[in-house]
């Protein structure tokens, strides 16, 4: 059940980051914008997170899982496998870039607001291409 909610989530990941693209290409409407920001945010999150819960909880029907884990391995292990193999470190920096993306958003909106959805434009297209290699 994690690992189809995480693989779920990682898609609506790649649906907010082509839909903060296009947005922020279009310089309109900063309300959606901030929707694609946040639901990228909160999807790249739940992803990572779920992944994490399945390296924990020794969820073997997870290939990820069953590749790069083992039973006896303590709890920091589990927890540092995540990211200590191609796809959860690729998913740990579509994580960050996910949250300097927020954090781009929320603190530097008010200034400069076509330099920040220029900004969010490019970091999109990142974020897409990370998520689809």
């Amino acid at each position: 059940m994690a690992a189809s909610l995480g693989n779920l989530s990682l898609w609506l990941s790649l649906l907010f980051a082509i839909s903060q693209f296009v947005v922020s290409r279009k310089n309109k409407n900063l309300k959606f914008v901030s929707i694609s920001v946040a639901g990228l945010l909160i999807s790249s999150l739940i992803s990572f997170f779920l992944l994490m819960y399945s390296h924990v909880v020794s969820d073997f029907s997870v290939l990820n899982v069953f590749q790069n884990s083992h039973t006896t391995k303590p709890l920091l292990y589990k927890i540092s496998g995540v990211w200590g193999n191609h796809e959860g470190s690729m998913l740990l920096w579509i994580l960050v870039l996910t949250l300097f993306n927020y954090f781009i958003f929320k603190l530097l909106n008010k200034r400069n607001s076509i330099f920040i959805l220029k900004t969010l434009e490019i970091q999109a297209f990142i974020t897409i291409g990370f998520i689809l290699f």
